[in-house]
């Protein structure tokens, strides 16, 4: 994990040692998928990567995909941004993609929430 000082296994989430507090007190959260979940979670992501899946999408649908730079999940490895781009490279016409440097898999908790919930609220009004 390449986070340090590790407080919890729950760091990956967010940069705000509050909102991970949170997460590790609520007894909703952090329990342990079964292996049917990740079958479930792998096979519908591959379905869905599909190009005449990609291609279905109604290709004036407005689309804002965001992340932090340190989401193992996604962006980190440029995922991300390689959907962004897959999405593009199908017509989809409306597709904005912003990394945020330094934030972690949660960034509606984490310590540059008030600029993510302005990105996406801007990019909303902007639809209208």
């Amino acid at each position: 994990i390449p986070f340090r000082p590790l407080n919890s296994m729950a760091d990956w989430l967010s940069r705000d040692a509050q909102e991970v507090a949170a997460f590790v007190a609520d007894p909703l959260c952090g329990f342990t998928c079964r292996t049917s979940f990740y079958r479930d979670l792998f096979s519908g992501l591959a379905w869905l990567a599909r190009d005449e899946q990609v291609a279905s999408i109604p290709k004036d649908l407005p689309l804002y995909l965001f992340a932090g730079s340190q989401d193992q999940l996604g962006a980190a490895q440029g995922l991300v941004e390689s959907l962004a781009e897959d999405y593009r490279r199908h017509g989809i016409a409306g597709v904005e993609c912003r990394i945020y440097p330094g934030a972690r898999h949660d960034c509606l908790h984490e310590t540059n929430r008030e600029q993510v919930f302005k990105d996406c609220l801007a990019y909303l009004e902007g639809l209208f």
